[in-house]
Order: structure tokens, then sequence, then C-alpha cells
């Protein structure tokens, strides 16, 4: 499963953020869920492109 993904980012968890290489839309995969699942990946955008669109130079904890 996790060879369709491309790791280029992390989050605050170091959880991987990476792009579909299948259908280019980027996820966030939670490791700690476990064994490696549908479950375990959430799209967070449709694309790179909406991806960097998307991000602020504020930090959530502002």
């Amino acid at each position: 499963m996790m060879t369709a993904y491309f790791p280029f980012a992390n989050d605050y968890g170091a959880n991987p953020i990476c792009v579909n290489l299948e259908d280019g839309g980027v996820y966030i995969v939670y490791m700690d869920l476990g064994e490696l699942k549908d479950r375990c990946f959430r799209r967070i955008a449709e694309s790179f492109q909406d991806f960097v669109e998307s991000l602020s130079e504020y930090s959530i904890d502002d």
C-alpha cells in the first residue's frame, strides 16, 4: 500500500505527509494506529498545488 505514496514532510507528531502517486492527492498517514490500513490514511488536499495553497505563515498555536 505505501508504495504509491511519496513522503515529503511530517506533521508535529512525526506522521508522514505524502503525495499519492496514483491519484495525486495529499494524505497524512497516522502511524500510531497500528498496521497500515485504509483508516490510517486521511486525504488532506486534492493535489499538491492545493496543499501548498492552503499553507499559512501562521501556526495553529497562535
